[in-house]
């Protein structure tokens, strides 16, 4: 007989990480940070609207965006690069979580890697 384990949690979103009309990941990223998840509502309202990332001095970009089965639906690849929630294709993502793989380099070679999810909600 097979074991079966569910996890399930609510995810609450403050906007104590909100900047404008986008969610950012913040300056202090790097392998130790505690922000591995984000929130996004591209609803067109002008408020948490992109999701991008918010390192000053990048020179190089990769953050890739996977859904739930492990497809990409989306890639950064330069500095200024934001997700609307709309993949590749410009097809709109349904709500729910992604996860995103983000390898950057500052100009000065410091290096940023990280994991996290990202709770798209429509």
């Amino acid at each position: 007989m097979k074991s079966l384990t569910i996890f399930a949690f609510l995810l609450v979103a403050l906007s104590l990480k909100c900047k404008g009309n986008s969610f950012v990941i913040g300056n202090t990223l790097d392998s130790t940070s505690d922000d591995t998840g984000y929130v996004f509502t591209p609803n067109g309202d002008g408020i948490n609207d992109y999701f991008k990332i918010n390192i000053s001095n990048l020179e190089t970009v990769s953050c890739k965006i996977f859904n739930g089965w492990g497809l990409l639906v989306a890639e950064l690849k330069a500095p200024k690069d934001t997700w609307d929630g709309r993949t590749t294709s410009g097809v709109e993502c349904v709500g729910g979580v992604y996860y995103f793989v983000l390898y950057a380099v500052e100009m000065d070679n410091k290096i940023h890697n990280q994991k996290g999810f990202i709770q798209l909600i429509k």
